[in-house]
């Protein structure tokens, strides 16, 4: 796998896990089903945001720069899941724990991400598999 493709395989995953958890919760109710997806979607969303302010860094930007791009979409990051989980809280407190489940679920998709093999070529380039 290209080291580009795993923000990618991240969000898909997450996103599927959204729409996953969604049909699981539909079973309780249309309005679970739909905190489910929100849950999942979210976590996607602020995924992509992550990836997209680090990717968004001129491939010449020295190292200082990538490293602090990312600590500030993590910052962001970190902030947009407490909002969420606040706004969740305080007006969908009924359907608060199909989000947090799902929203939870999400984030071990970083975990399994941590043993998707990476491969490079013998000058750091990359190359598919």
């Amino acid at each position: 796998m290209r080291p580009g493709a795993v923000p990618v395989r991240i969000i898909a995953i997450q996103a599927s896990i959204g729409v996953f958890g969604g049909l699981i919760w539909l079973l309780d109710s249309p309005a679970a089903a739909l905190a489910a997806l929100a849950g999942g979607l979210g976590s996607a969303l602020l995924s992509l945001q992550v990836a997209a302010r680090v990717y968004a860094q001129k491939d010449t930007a020295p190292p200082q720069a990538i490293v602090a791009a990312f600590y500030r979409a993590e910052v962001f990051k970190l902030f947009g899941a407490a909002l969420m989980f606040g706004i969740m809280a305080k007006y969908f407190a009924a359907q608060f724990v199909p989000f947090a489940v799902t929203f939870v679920v999400t984030l071990f998709v970083f975990a399994a991400a941590l043993r998707w093999r990476i491969d490079t070529g013998p000058a750091g380039d990359e190359t598919a598999n």
